[in-house]
């Protein structure tokens, strides 16, 4: 049994509304030709049969938790880890599918690996089209962290499954939503990272991801979250910043952008100079200024302040 443990999986699935989805992301995980694992099905306060789905398994193996509302699926990760007995995590989303022999070569390869290897991630295979996703390279092997960092290497599509050692997770927990890269930086940061060259999951581009795009197109959305990713940007270029401006200056100066134009839109406006003349210095000085974002901005601008005048949030 303490074997068992020791090389036990934690699959976690955080899930919202997606009852027409769910079963099909935990039944690959039952699926799997790797015996010890458990599934940690985390519903963020679904109002649909999402709990009558999962339950229907009947398998000691599924533990099932359910917020009383919506919280994001950052606090549904965030509690799967809680909860996770497993020496490794993957966190699987509920509308995707492990290939049958993921787990396997998951385990297979941090055992091979040193103890430094803190994660692994492997290429996703899109459904539909085929299209190989995750980091540009001919076989599997090590990434460096200033490559991941600056955003080198990468497939057009570069979602790909992820899984950690829990030991190695330390305080480290999901910030907020739409920001998992802050999670994985805060990571790789302190632990070497692997990647498998070969995919172990099907990553499905579904309707509700093309309805989402829309909704944050959408100046009332944009409003909603502006002091929340104002937050989450001015603390990931708090903590990465002179990496950013050491390794690559361009990456620093869009990401000083995001964090202006979130921090605009929130009123946050000392933080938006700030940060809006980082990005511009930067990016003359290093020659990639790109007038398109600021274009962006200004054809958002009319009715960003007409939301805020009207408090439409």
């Amino acid at each position: 049994m303490e074997d068992e443990n020791k090389s036990k999986v934690s699959v976690i699935i955080p899930t919202y509304n997606r009852a027409n989805l769910v079963g099909r992301a935990i039944r690959s995980t039952l699926n799997q030709t790797y015996p010890h694992f458990e599934i940690i099905v985390v519903d963020d306060g679904s109002t649909d049969n999402t709990e009558g789905i999962v339950k229907s398994f009947g398998d000691h193996r599924i533990k099932y938790y359910k917020f009383e509302e919506n919280r994001g699926v950052h606090e549904a990760r965030n509690t799967g880890i809680e909860v996770a007995s497993g020496s490794y995590i993957v966190f699987l989303d509920s509308d995707d599918e492990l290939l049958p022999h993921a787990l396997g070569k998951i385990v297979e390869t941090f055992v091979k690996l040193p103890e430094e290897v803190g994660i692994v991630f492997a290429s996703s295979i899109v459904h539909p089209g085929g299209e190989l996703t995750g980091f540009n390279v001919e076989n599997s092997t090590y990434i460096e962290f200033t490559d991941i960092l600056c955003r080198r290497k990468l497939r057009r599509i570069k979602k790909c499954l992820g899984a950690v050692k829990r030991e190695c997770l330390g305080d480290t927990r999901w910030v907020t939503q739409g920001f998992d890269f802050i999670f994985w930086r805060k990571l790789e940061k302190n632990w070497k990272t692997f990647f498998i060259d070969e995919p172990l999951e099907i990553y499905h581009k579904e309707e509700d991801e093309m309805h989402l795009t829309k909704l944050k197109r959408r100046a009332d959305y944009i409003f909603k979250m502006a002091d929340i990713s104002s937050d989450a940007y001015n603390m990931f270029l708090d903590e990465f910043g002179s990496q950013l401006k050491k390794y690559c200056p361009c990456e620093y100066a869009e990401y000083a952008f995001y964090c202006a134009y979130h921090s605009l839109c929130a009123g946050k406006y000392r933080r938006a100079i700030k940060y809006e003349r980082e990005s511009l210095k930067e990016s003359l000085k290093h020659a990639c200024f790109r007038p398109s974002p600021y274009l962006q901005l200004l054809k958002l601008l009319p009715s960003l302040l007409r939301a805020r005048i009207f408090n439409k949030l």
